[in-house]
């Protein structure tokens, strides 16, 4: 949501204002004078206001012409900083008092059935998306023997745990749903699960055959459709994987859910 965006960039733009403070009560008080040689430039330390020459810095004393510097830079940094702080902190302000979200709950229920909302909830987002009809994939279906803790039947006990697993984390996943990379072809992906704060859906594959050729053939023409279809592992695509001697490991997949589906 574009508050938490706000929220963060208001958190930045405060860690660079208390640098640019720091840059300022830390340099040595006065200003820098530069003039040209021939050669190279020249550094004076102006101490004071009335000092209109200052005192030459020698280059062994090239940090106090880098200080003074840096210090004339952070006040007119720190200005601009100032300014933006204000009016984030405004526009924040706004988005919390002021959320559509809450004119509608605010109505009585029988004027809430006559109004087609504008902005929905994540809760309810989640529910329209998890309630969207679809006919999952109809191939081997006598493959599908193991149970979830949802309740759908799926095809391996690895299956079962990335299942058990996008549960507990409350992310909504639907099993086997239909991706259309293209005009005539659908490939139907494992789990398609929901970033509800970006409200955008990855796309979950795990492999746990890749000791065996003929399988490793199958997944890389798979990469290739995914690829081919726009898709990007690490943002759209999450690949888990197993072999007879690799055992499938949640773990170590558990931070990339965390990543690109509970974070906006």
């Amino acid at each position: 949501m574009i508050i938490d965006e706000l929220r963060a960039e208001y958190a930045y733009l405060q860690e660079l204002s208390k640098k640019m403070e720091n840059d300022i009560n830390t340099a040595p008080p006065g200003k820098l004078r530069i003039t040209r040689t021939t050669s190279s430039p020249v550094y004076y330390h102006r101490k004071t206001s009335s000092d209109v020459s200052g005192e030459y810095i020698k280059s062994s004393d090239r940090g106090i012409a880098r200080q003074l510097a840096q210090k004339d830079y952070a006040k007119k940094s720190k200005l601009l900083v100032e300014r933006r702080l204000k009016y984030l902190q405004e526009l924040i302000r706004d988005y919390e008092n002021h959320d559509m979200m809450s004119i509608l709950t605010n109505c009585n229920p029988a004027r809430q059935r006559l109004i087609s909302p504008y902005i929905i909830s994540n809760e309810e987002y989640a529910k329209q998306w998890l309630e969207e009809p679809f006919i999952p994939n109809s191939s081997y279906p006598e493959h599908l023997i193991f149970e979830t803790a949802n309740g759908e039947l799926v095809r391996s006990k690895s299956e079962v745990i990335i299942a058990d697993t996008l549960l507990r984390l409350g992310i909504p996943y639907k099993y086997e749903a239909p991706f259309h990379y293209s005009k005539f072809s659908t490939l139907y992906p494992d789990f398609t699960a929901l970033n509800v704060i970006t409200r955008k859906v990855v796309y979950i594959e795990h492999f746990g055959l890749m000791h065996s050729e003929a399988y490793r053939d199958s997944f890389f023409d798979k990469l290739r459709k995914y690829y081919r279809a726009g898709l990007v592992q690490g943002r759209d695509l999450i690949f888990t994987y197993e072999d007879d001697r690799n055992p499938f490991d949640i773990s170590i997949y558990k931070k990339n859910f965390e990543e690109l589906l509970l974070k906006g």
